[in-house]
């Protein structure tokens, strides 16, 4: 069964959880199979990807996983607003209070860009 764009679009905004997320980018792309250049799915299409960089994990695990596969500044920024969230919610979680230590070294080991001494 077809799901209309009224549909779709309300997937995609109300999409929190990584299954929620799944299931409306399933959603979008069976829409647009039918449908390839309907603007307003095409105009929210970035919505999905940044709810599943931005999310708030579900579990600790995730959170975990996240401090540990941080490499890149965008990774570092996601991880630690993650643990932000999660210890917002469980204070007490020193496991993860003490692993997000990790990305403050994985931070400072990043290079910094040099200024460009080339005329």
């Amino acid at each position: 069964m077809s799901l209309t764009r009224k549909e779709v679009l309300r997937l995609m905004f109300k999409a929190q959880t990584l299954p929620e997320i799944d299931q409306a980018e399933q959603a979008v792309m069976e829409f647009l199979e039918t449908h390839p250049d309907d603007p307003e799915i095409l105009g929210n299409g970035e919505l999905l990807i940044m709810k599943r960089l931005w999310r708030i994990p579900d579990t600790k695990d995730e959170v975990l996983a996240l401090i540990y596969k941080a490499r890149t500044l965008l990774e570092v920024i996601q991880a630690e607003q993650a643990v932000t969230a999660w210890l917002e919610i469980h204070p007490d979680d020193y496991e993860v209070r003490s692993t997000a230590e990790l990305l403050i070294r994985t931070r400072e080991a990043l290079p910094t860009e040099q200024p460009s001494h080339e005329l």
